[in-house]
């Protein structure tokens, strides 16, 4: 079974993603969701931009690169947010596994040392000594 693979950007290269999903809201953010989407591909826009934010790309350029923009505010009601947080406390112990999990300085060279795959999406540092395991 393939998954789709979903990649926090650290470096924008433009035209290289078939489906953007910008959830910042910043200008900057919307500027490079839309450099980095290639022709005829879909940009989703979920962070709500500030009123006086102009948008960043041309009418021209958008028909001419075949961009398809969907906008959308779910999940932005007080009532849903509360829903989902009361659906995350519910489980709360597969959301924290999800998390990955969390150990002292003292033991990342142990850490490295012993390197293997592990549950959950990564491994946090404690900068204070003596942390516990989550």
């Amino acid at each position: 079974m393939a998954y789709l693979e979903i990649n926090r950007i650290k470096k924008p290269e433009p035209d290289v993603a078939h489906v953007i999903i910008e959830c910042s809201g910043s200008p900057k953010g919307l500027e490079m969701a839309l450099q980095m989407v290639r022709k005829a591909g879909l940009v989703c826009i979920y962070g709500v931009p500030r009123p006086e934010t102009v948008f960043p790309i041309s009418p021209q350029e958008l028909f001419q690169r075949e961009i398809t923009v969907i906008a959308s505010m779910a999940g932005v009601t007080n009532e849903i947010i509360s829903e989902a947080i009361a659906l995350i406390q519910q489980d709360e112990a597969f959301f924290t596994h999800l998390l990955g999990r969390q150990v002292s300085l003292e033991q990342v060279p142990g850490e490295l040392l012993t390197w293997r795959p592990r549950s959950g999406t990564r491994t946090f540092v404690s900068l204070e000594s003596n942390h516990e395991n989550l």
